[in-house]
């Protein structure tokens, strides 16, 4: 017996080689993060180890010689570089997951899909563990909010798109016209929030319709009176049921089939960046849609105060007030217009 045993220990020792790499595994690693540690790639670790999908903490990897580095490489003066596979402001970033935290509240935050979440980070299941790191997504400008693409130069009736970014469709979305998907990088940062945090809180919804924004370079866009300067957006709605011909046209109602909630989980959300330079300026909305949400807003609690700084309804059809109003031909989508950016000083109201 005691024999066996000192066999079984000496086993152990001598399952990695001394001329070979290793890793001890930590609280929040993944292969992902120890392979770009490395230099591997994800195969090359999996292989040297057999591998299956979950590691844990104490576990002892053996770093394999790898054919080709991770996300690093050494210039001729010895500093460490980007791959060119990660470089971009647009790109992929890493986040640590905290307490609390679960994929769709990470998605919605990073503007990115579940499935592109869990297919990056090589996630089969929904579970994710506090210190895990998480490859995401990075925001299309800057965390201090200045925009680096996108330029907003007139008004929205009389104006032009300098630089402007082309909205992407995605699994979430769905863009109607893809060459008058075109606006400031505010605009569709803003956008493209609003809906992936919709998706995190109802995962099974539809896709949402995206109708014109602006043309590539702005101006007169057929048949709006504005739309010009990349700071306008037509979207359609969420509904508890699918319209025929919906995403790809929009689809009126009147209330019957109205996902009330989501609807106001995404115009919640804009209505928040109302106070912040690039925030939303106005909505423009059938009004007794307004009614409909404003009879729910007011019944899960909220204020009479926030309800008058929120919704025209019910002070008039004909009314300026609130940031949410009425305009004729607004009862199968909604019109959002977004304020200047904080460096976009050729733009005005």
């Amino acid at each position: 017996m005691l024999r066996c045993l000192i066999i079984a220990v000496a086993s152990t020792l001598i399952a990695i080689p001394a001329s070979a790499k290793s890793h001890t595994v930590r609280s929040g690693d993944s292969l992902w993060t120890i392979a770009r540690k490395h230099g591997c790639t994800l195969n090359e670790l999996k292989r040297a180890n057999k591998l299956g999908k979950f590691l844990r903490p104490g576990q002892k990897l053996r770093i394999p010689r790898c054919s080709k580095s991770g996300s690093q490489k050494s210039n001729k003066r010895g500093k460490q570089t980007r791959s060119k596979k990660y470089r971009g402001r647009s790109g992929r970033g890493t986040y640590v997951v905290k307490s609390g935290d679960t994929l769709g509240r990470i998605a919605a935050r990073h503007h990115q899909s579940i499935k592109k979440l869990k297919k990056w980070n090589g996630l089969k299941g929904n579970l994710i563990r506090a210190g895990q790191r998480l490859r995401v997504s990075s925001p299309s400008y800057k965390h201090d909010g200045r925009p680096v693409e996108g330029q907003s130069v007139g008004g929205p009736p009389r104006g032009r798109l300098a630089g402007g970014k082309q909205m992407q469709e995605t699994e979430e979305w769905h863009i109607r016209r893809p060459h008058n998907a075109w606006g400031t990088a505010y605009t569709i940062y803003h956008l493209e929030a609003a809906i992936a945090a919709v998706r995190a809180k109802y995962p099974d919804i539809h896709p949402l319709s995206v109708g014109d924004l602006s043309a590539k370079k702005g101006g007169r866009l057929y048949p709006h009176k504005s739309h010009q300067s990349g700071r306008d957006a037509d979207i359609g709605f969420y509904f508890d049921n699918v319209p025929a011909g919906y995403p790809k046209y929009f689809a009126r109602t009147h209330g019957s089939g109205f996902h009330v909630a989501a609807n106001w989980l995404f115009l919640r959300l804009l209505l928040k960046t109302a106070n912040t330079k690039g925030g939303l300026q106005v909505v423009f909305l059938d009004y007794k849609l307004q009614k409909v949400l404003y009879e729910y807003v007011k019944e899960n609690g909220a204020s009479d105060e926030f309800l008058l700084r929120a919704f025209q309804y019910p002070r008039g059809i004909s009314t300026r007030v609130g940031l949410i109003r009425h305009e004729p031909g607004h009862d199968n989508h909604y019109h959002f217009r977004f304020k200047c950016g904080a460096s976009e000083s050729h733009c005005y109201r």
